[in-house]
């Protein structure tokens, strides 16, 4: 059964779930880990992507919005992905959810991780969120976390 993880943020600014999500997509690409990132809007995926370039001097995540354009080479194991829209079907280790809403395909993944931050919208969607897994049955584990 895939294993949910929140991780509640003291911080309003959006900014900071960039920020922590970059690092939560590091931690799991350093693990090993395929990693699905869904988002709401390209806009979101957008600043996530140039937050992944810059986040950290000394670090490179390899990277690109999916479904692939026209003409590019195929996915390399374990890359990570930004979609608004399904996975890759050999995509099923880890997905960080930036969207408002739990998408369809949640469960063929083994972990799921959200990301809250104290920003009203945010908080309201992520409850909704939290309650729906929880309707469901799956264990959610919360993670305080203090910036």
């Amino acid at each position: 059964m895939t294993k949910i993880d929140f991780y509640v943020l003291d911080h309003e600014a959006v900014q900071q779930r960039y920020l922590f999500a970059c690092r939560l997509i590091e931690k799991a690409y350093r693990l090993g880990n395929a990693v699905f990132v869904h988002g709401s809007s390209q806009p979101q995926l957008d600043k996530l992507d140039q937050m992944l370039w810059s986040f950290r001097a000394n670090s490179f995540l390899p990277h690109r919005y999916y479904p692939l354009a026209e003409g590019q080479p195929p996915l390399a194991e374990g890359e990570i992905i930004l979609s608004t829209g399904l996975p890759p079907e050999s995509y099923h280790d880890v997905m960080i959810n930036l969207s408002n809403q739990v998408p369809d395909f949640f469960s063929r993944f083994q972990r799921v991780s959200e990301i809250v931050v104290q920003h009203e919208k945010i908080k309201q969607a992520t409850r909704d969120n939290f309650r729906y897994y929880r309707e469901r049955g799956y264990e959610v584990k919360t993670h305080q976390l203090a910036q």
